[in-house]
């Protein structure tokens, strides 16, 4: 028999399977692609979500930043004079509440 008669007898059983294995093929490398974009563009939107907690951030403590620099401003002109003119007066015996031991009771103590 001729070599040649014997490789085209040993080749036609992988040509009938040629079409499937190029289907797989490119089925795989869509699913590939497919996840190789979700992964990317799941990327870039974290980037940008991060981006923009950065800039949430940075707004937030310039707007505390504000708040602490006016509550210290209103801190330094409260005086006795100030709450006594507002009707507050001067306790003569200051109760406190103070954590138990245990670290879930409250408890109520008064100075006398």
């Amino acid at each position: 028999m001729n070599i040649y008669a014997r490789l085209s007898q040993l080749t036609t059983p992988l040509a009938r399977h040629d079409r499937g294995v190029v289907w797989v093929l490119a089925a795989t490398l869509l699913v590939v692609l497919a996840l190789y974009l979700t992964f990317l563009l799941s990327t870039i939107f974290s980037v940008i979500a991060r981006n923009q907690a950065e800039r949430d951030i940075d707004t937030v403590r310039a707007r505390l930043a504000e708040y602490e620099r006016t509550y210290m401003n209103l801190a330094t002109r409260v005086s006795m004079e100030l709450a006594k003119e507002k009707g507050f007066v001067q306790v003569a015996s200051p109760g406190y509440i103070r954590l138990d031991d245990r670290g879930d009771v409250l408890t109520f103590h008064s100075a006398r």
